[in-house]
């Protein structure tokens, strides 16, 4: 088995080694334990291993003729790969499980980085949001780290979660007064800014998704802190920063 070394096509799943390799002049996408006995095609053609969630493995294939790739999802026993949607682009640079999505940064056919997730399905499958010249770089439990891929435009930390995209980590709790719901620091609270501070309330969002909203400093949204949001998405936060 020749692997494709150079571009680092290569994947370790159910330990087995998952490559896009050439066997016996047939390239495709290969498992292997190690001997030539173990070593089976899963899917012909330049299939590409990213990543396991959810018990299955991810690869994507490029077209050969248009800017796109096909996504991939094989099952983790018998290795049965499926297509799951068509992503426009040829060059999955790096991905990360959080959330119960599988988000991954794309580079889109004109070469700007874009964040998409799945969830497995073909629906669940969608563009999150332009990475605006950022690059995804890691997480932890509940959030994803970017930074400009371009050292020459900053190198500010940025944070988001697989449905919000990224805001300049100084502006999550900046110090000073704040403007209830004003996430992005930009003087204004707009409707998208509402729904995360509901989010928040509910618990179905990180309160670091808009520490603007927590004005008291308990690490969740109360209902006043809600009615202040949306006192000031009909005010602006003028009016609101100077009573304060």
């Amino acid at each position: 088995m020749v692997l494709d070394e150079a571009s680092g096509h290569f994947h370790s799943f159910n330990d087995q080694l998952l490559a896009h390799a050439v066997v016996g002049g047939v390239g495709g996408l290969y498992r292997s334990d190690g001997s030539a006995a173990g070593t089976h095609l899963v899917r012909g053609g330049r299939v590409i291993p990213f990543a396991d969630f959810g018990g299955n493995l991810y690869s994507y294939e490029p077209s050969s003729q248009e800017p796109t790739s096909v996504l991939l999802r094989s099952d983790g026993s018998s290795y049965e790969t499926a297509e799951v949607a068509e992503l426009p682009g040829t060059w999955i640079v790096r991905s990360i499980a959080l959330d119960g999505w599988l988000v991954f940064q794309l580079e889109s056919p004109t070469g700007e980085p874009v964040l998409w997730r799945t969830d497995g399905t073909a629906p669940g499958t969608s563009l999150a949001y332009d990475l605006g010249g950022r690059g995804l770089i890691g997480s932890d439990a509940r959030r994803l780290y970017f930074s400009p891929i371009d050292e020459n435009i900053g190198s500010e930390l940025w944070v988001g979660d697989a449905m919000m995209a990224p805001v300049l980590l100084k502006n999550i709790a900046p110090d000073g007064p704040q403007c209830a719901g004003d996430c992005f620091a930009d003087g204004s609270v707009a409707i998208d800014e509402l729904i995360v501070g509901v989010a928040i309330a509910l618990g179905t969002r990180p309160i670091e998704a808009c520490m603007a909203f927590d004005g008291d400093g308990s690490d969740r949204v109360e209902i006043s802190e809600l009615i202040a949001g949306v006192s000031n998405a009909l005010a602006h936060c003028a009016a609101s920063l100077a009573a304060s």
